[in-house]
């Protein structure tokens, strides 16, 4: 996993591309899709591979032309924007190039309003692309091109994107009516997150505003959450999503993480940011059961409530992997085994997410999750050797557990099992939910947790 520092030429930055399009067969032709400065990456796949693309679209994208350096359509844009306009957006200077870094507000008021999902720094590369030739027309000149416009978007601003076209010589152009910088998100989001949104009660006071701190599954990170976060924020609560070790945009490998421990160390660490005065209430997915049992463990002063949300929940009286090692239900399909150090990795295949995690859930969501997946580690032979959860730590906490009634991964007799096994009294039924309840009952997930919240101060 390379840390855009470590990337010195928008050539190095597009060179997962050129692997791809060095590997289709000669007498086959794709149809390449680019986004924002993704179009200069595909032109750079065109001027290479022309002979292998049936036709490069822009989709609000940055376009060159073949009379200018390929610095020159981003040059311009700057130009054209004001640095107030980047809002909080964070720039910094590293080694040959300009680090860029967007910001919430820039991301809320400039591309789209719902959490998009993992974002990491990147460059512009615009001192290296200003030395380079120009894009040819005999290669990228000659392949068919065509521009999506995008004309909500604030991101690359319409006249903008008018602009490009014209100085590119785009004759096959259409439109998105009401699309905003990120149409591939939006639209769907504001079909999930807002349209379908039932009226609710406002808190009355701040007492009755919660901190939901979400922790994400194995293989998976912060963007799980990206239709949950959005509906508890409406309400007024504060959400924090984040990272574990070697998960989402954490830069560390998982051949890196030793300990559960060390892998936790992200949540933990908030945990000892949280004044001793405040509460919060830890929603743990899947093995993420076992991040918020740990936390709790330590910090019960501050957890309200504990919410397994088809996770695995452990218990007093055995070692923290006992509710792993009995967990031999599911079925491992294509996931990818291997040893790491002290540990077994795994990776989620497509198979086994679509066949047992993500079945019920809205294909871009499946399609997401595919995308985004890090290899990760149940830990357990790190946790067979730590002692047992305490009575007097994560046993004080209360508990509450939502059971998902379709989840193949964690099935509904084994969720039913670490319930009892675990002695949780406070427990939530979403009906027709599978593993990824968060993507495929959104809305009733939201209820389940507005409803436990508001039991526990």
């Amino acid at each position: 996993m390379k840390k855009i520092e470590d990337v010195g030429t928008f050539s190095e930055y597009t060179e997962p591309l050129l692997q791809l399009l060095d590997t289709i067969p000669s007498n086959e032709k794709v149809v390449l899709v680019s986004h924002s400065l993704g179009g200069m990456s595909i032109a750079i796949a065109m001027e290479k591979f022309q002979e292998k693309v049936a036709v490069g679209v822009f989709l609000a994208a940055f376009a060159p032309d073949v009379e200018h350096r390929p610095s020159y359509v981003l040059e311009k844009y700057n130009e054209r924007t004001p640095s107030e306009e980047w809002l909080d957006t964070e720039f910094c200077q590293c080694g040959n190039k300009t680090l860029m870094f967007f910001g919430p507000k820039f991301l809320s008021y400039k591309l789209y309003q719902l959490c998009p999902g993992p974002l990491r720094p990147s460059s512009f590369f615009i001192e290296h692309l200003s030395k380079e030739k120009n894009f040819s027309k005999q290669r990228y000149g000659s392949v068919p091109r065509v521009y999506t416009v995008c004309p909500e978007d604030l991101g690359i601003p319409l006249n903008y994107q008018h602009w490009m076209i014209q100085n590119a010589g785009f004759n096959d152009v259409v439109e998105i009516n009401g699309a905003d910088h990120k149409p591939m998100n939006g639209n769907i989001l504001e079909r999930e997150c807002i349209g379908k949104k039932e009226p609710t009660k406002q808190p009355q006071d701040r007492n009755r505003k919660k901190h939901y701190v979400l922790v994400h599954g194995a293989c998976h990170g912060a963007w799980s959450w990206c239709k949950l976060k959005p509906r508890l924020e409406s309400e007024g609560h504060k959400v924090t999503v984040l990272d574990l070790a070697a998960s989402g945009i954490n830069m560390k490998r998982i051949a890196d993480v030793d300990t559960f421990s060390q892998y936790s160390e992200p949540l933990l660490q908030l945990m000892t940011t949280i004044p001793s005065n405040e509460k919060v209430v830890l929603v743990g997915h899947s093995f993420g059961g076992m991040n918020i049992a740990l936390a709790m463990e330590k910090f019960p002063e501050k957890v309200a409530v504990g919410v397994f949300l088809t996770a695995f929940a452990p218990d007093t009286e055995h070692r923290p992997s006992y509710v792993l090692e009995q967990n031999t239900s599911s079925e491992d399909l294509d996931n990818e085994f291997a040893p790491s150090g002290n540990k077994t990795s795994v990776l989620f295949g497509p198979e086994y997410l679509s066949k047992k995690q993500y079945q019920l859930s809205p294909v871009e969501d499946l399609e997401l999750a595919k995308t985004l997946v890090r290899p990760s580690s149940l830990f357990i032979e790190d946790l067979s050797k730590q002692k047992n959860f305490s009575k007097h730590g994560y046993g004080s906490v209360p508990r509450a557990y939502i059971v998902c009634t379709e989840d193949l991964a964690i099935p509904l007799e084994y969720q039913l099992w670490m319930i009892q096994n675990a002695g949780i009294n406070d427990v939530l039924k979403i009906k027709g939910a599978d593993h990824a309840a968060m993507f495929s009952k959104p809305r009733e997930l939201f209820n389940s947790l507005q409803k436990i919240a508001t039991k526990y101060d």
